[in-house]
């Protein structure tokens, strides 16, 4: 291995295996994951865990930190394929002459793990399910709702833990669910959802093994003893989840993408949106731990990094650590620090720190078109082999009076300017967008001066959301509500529209060597699909080792 590049690796991203088992081990231990598991109980009943997810990017972000978190506290997860592998293992040892396997079922982000014994296929418990929900619509909490019972009745776990947007805006509507244990919110750790859902699990494993141990503490007899084991082995636990969330996630699902986020909360209060009530508190996380995590996962072989966050434009306002869950007056006092422009020029230059990190782009995740200023623009131009010519700009309505009743910052004009400013400035940068149709008013000609904007601006794609009425918004007030037919008819006409520009976006792409980043073989075609810097998804001859790598084409 290089010296040099070992040196810029963190201890969290250095190889996790044995040099004497080749066996991988734990992280936080140094112990093989096998061993832990079969520490105390010779059953087969590891701490095993599954974390379900619905909704944004920083929803699948903060996710990931906890399932890093309790892995490196020794849980299992079951559709980690290394975990599935020790615990194929454990069963063996714990099993013997019973035929046991493991099968992943795959839909979507859900997997199935069911248990065979004998060749009867049973269905097996997991001691957590997690559930991470999202509140954006009335449909996103339906789903939310649905998934849990569904999880429920599939694994039959001991705990059921959920938390997120729709569990902060209504913990009712999940704690009268039967079988859900614990509803978490981040108000008590100062927004920070990870820190308080990690704080619940580790107080009730924590008091199940001390009660587990309670026959060996026996002779020594008193309550007290147990209660200094609790608090002795919590705090061990405390400080691996607070080194897990300081180095930054190493790994991001089994893809070659992943995300980093940055920054969180929102103050905009667009009349139609919750999130602002739901994370309120403004953070940005520091740019070295920013620079960290992103060097680490790239060393763990991952190609391109969406940087992210609830509102990316405000980055660099209360820099806060990822293990900080207390506010102080100061927290919210301080002068902003950085801003996105700096950190991306900052992302862009690892030379400048003595660092060589392996090939990689940066793509920017959503902002506003007036975040979108030409300094950032220019970082973005300066460095185009390794920041994406790509700006998610949410618009949300192109008509000058919905967007006043929206709340939206700014004017359609100004956003209008800012799109043909990055158009020239990155030359011809691929742009996208966010749009809801049949807001509570929105006439006919309200819409058609949106579809107009997105012939003039030419968006390569448009997420496009018929609008749900949220409940403790100014627009669930608002009345004159659009009709569900009519919501879909302007959702259709939209989406046609929308192809139309996806298609003229890239004619004018037409003879440009773009970088694609290979994501899946196809062997039936013997042909690669993956995603170009400017955010166009392609098949191209190639094999199957190449996925994961990028590719002219």
């Amino acid at each position: 291995m290089n010296k040099n590049k070992d040196k810029n690796k963190t201890d969290w991203e250095k190889e996790s295996t044995s040099k004497t088992t080749g066996k991988p081990i734990c992280e936080s231990t140094c112990k093989p994951i096998s061993e832990i598991v079969c520490e105390s109980d010779s059953v087969f009943k590891p701490k095993t865990f599954q974390i379900w997810t619905l909704g944004c990017k920083v929803n699948q972000y903060e996710s990931e930190q906890i399932r890093q978190a309790l892995c490196d506290l020794g849980f299992i997860s079951p559709t980690d394929l290394q975990s599935r592998k020790e615990l194929r293992d454990h069963s063996e040892r714990n099993y013997s002459g019973a035929q046991q396997d493991f099968v992943t079922e795959n839909q979507g982000n859900r997997e199935s793990l069911e248990c065979r014994k004998g060749g009867e296929k049973t269905k097996s418990s997991l001691t957590w399910v997690i559930v991470n929900t999202c509140a954006v619509t009335q449909e996103s909490e339906a789903k939310s709702r649905k998934l849990i019972r569904q999880m429920i009745k599939r694994y039959q776990p001991e705990k059921v833990l959920v938390f997120g947007c729709s569990a902060e805006h209504d913990t009712e509507q999940y704690s009268t669910i039967l079988g859900v244990t614990h509803v978490v919110t981040g108000e008590k750790h100062g927004g920070n959802r990870v820190a308080a859902v990690l704080e619940a699990i580790l107080k009730t494993q924590g008091m199940q093994e001390t009660l587990g141990a309670q026959s060996t503490l026996g002779t020594r007899g008193t309550q007290e003893v147990l209660e200094t084991q609790e608090a002795r082995d919590l705090e061990v636990k405390v400080e691996t989840c607070r080194k897990s969330l300081a180095g930054g996630l190493r790994r991001f699902g089994e893809r070659h993408r992943a995300y980093v986020k940055v920054q969180d909360g929102c103050r905009q209060f667009c009349t139609y949106c919750l999130i602002p009530h739901l994370r309120h508190e403004l953070t940005s996380v520091p740019v070295e731990e920013v620079r960290t995590e992103i060097r680490s996962l790239l060393h763990h072989g991952y190609k391109e990094i969406v940087i992210t966050g609830i509102h990316l434009g405000y980055y660099g306002l209360n820099i806060r650590s990822r293990t900080q869950n207390i506010w102080t007056i100061e927290d919210r006092t301080q002068p902003r620090q950085s801003n996105l422009t700096e950190l991306m020029n900052v992302l862009a230059h690892p030379e400048r720190f003595g660092e060589e990190w392996p090939e990689y782009r940066l793509r920017i995740s959503s902002l506003e078109a007036h975040e979108a200023g030409d300094d950032l623009l220019q970082i973005m131009a300066e460095n185009r082999s390794r920041i994406c010519p790509h700006l998610h700009l949410s618009m949300q309505s192109g008509s000058p009076t919905v967007h006043r009743r929206m709340n939206r910052p700014g004017t359609v004009e100004q956003y209008v300017e800012r799109c043909l400013s990055a158009r020239k400035i990155l030359d011809n940068p691929a742009i996208t967008t966010d749009i809801i149709v049949g807001f509570p008013g929105e006439t006919e000609k309200e819409f058609l001066e949106t579809c107009d904007v997105v012939r003039q601006v030419g968006f390569s794609k448009i997420h496009i959301f018929p609008f749900s009425a949220r409940p403790g918004t100014p627009a669930a007030e608002m009345g004159n509500w659009v009709p569900t037919e009519e919501k879909h008819r302007r959702e259709l006409y939209l989406t046609e529209i929308e192809r139309e520009m996806h298609e003229k976006y890239v004619q004018s792409l037409a003879g440009r060597k773009m970088q694609f980043l290979a994501e899946r073989f196809h062997p039936e075609t013997e042909k690669l699909t993956g995603t170009s810097e400017y955010y166009i998804q392609a098949e191209f001859p190639g094999k199957k080792e190449m996925v994961g790598t990028f590719v002219e084409y």
